[in-house]
């Protein structure tokens, strides 16, 4: 299923913005959480993992390690109080896609926002709300105007601070950088496009 062409809507046409972290685990993603940003509310979703570490093959130990150790913070093991199941993703992405619909009925928003992330997507898929998906990449065509990358998230000095602290199921990384948390990136991707929206509509 392809994603919507982003020529053919606007930054305000997206009711929401996705984003998830977790690792690739026997040729599937585990969900540790989901991150959203909507233009009342921003928050994040956790998810609980049961795999065991000693059981994976050293590709995905490595791999896991790396996620853990550089990016994201997670440690495989770690559980919150009230996690959800991965089982359970497609219909939690589902209830937040209903929980936001018409905020203060002013527009009518239908789409889905996402960055290259195909997790998220194959998420999407499953919740029967990939038809509604919008790389946020593409919204906007001038090169210069090139969504943030992870590199660049991370020399933002306001990354990490205040509403961009990551959440609690993150941990410190030995490198001191600040982990990748997804509802810290859902709402500096939607700054982004509030940016590049009003930008826009000056120069029109």
């Amino acid at each position: 299923m392809a994603m919507l062409n982003a020529n053919e809507v606007n930054f305000e046409d997206i009711r929401i913005i996705l984003c998830v972290q977790g690792y690739s685990i026997n040729s599937k993603y585990v969900v540790r959480e989901i991150g959203f940003w909507s233009r009342e509310k921003s928050g994040v979703i956790p998810f609980t993992s049961k795999i065991s570490f000693n059981k994976l093959s050293n590709e995905e130990k490595m791999s896991v390690n790396y996620l853990v150790n550089v990016h994201h913070g997670i440690p495989l093991n770690k559980q919150v109080n009230y996690g959800l199941m991965n089982q359970e993703a497609a219909a939690t992405i589902k209830t937040l896609y209903h929980s936001f619909k018409n905020e203060k009925n002013d527009r009518e928003r239908n789409y889905i926002g996402i960055c290259d992330d195909m997790n998220i997507y194959h998420l999407l898929n499953i919740a029967g709300l990939g038809y509604l998906v919008v790389n946020l990449k593409n919204l906007y065509e001038k090169p210069e105007n090139s969504i943030p990358s992870n590199n660049d998230i991370l020399k933002m000095k306001e990354f990490g601070q205040c509403c961009l602290k990551p959440c609690e199921l993150h941990e410190n990384l030995p490198n001191e950088k600040i982990p990748f948390c997804a509802r810290a990136k859902a709402i500096i991707l939607a700054d982004w496009c509030k940016n590049m929206n009003n930008l826009y509509y000056k120069m029109k």
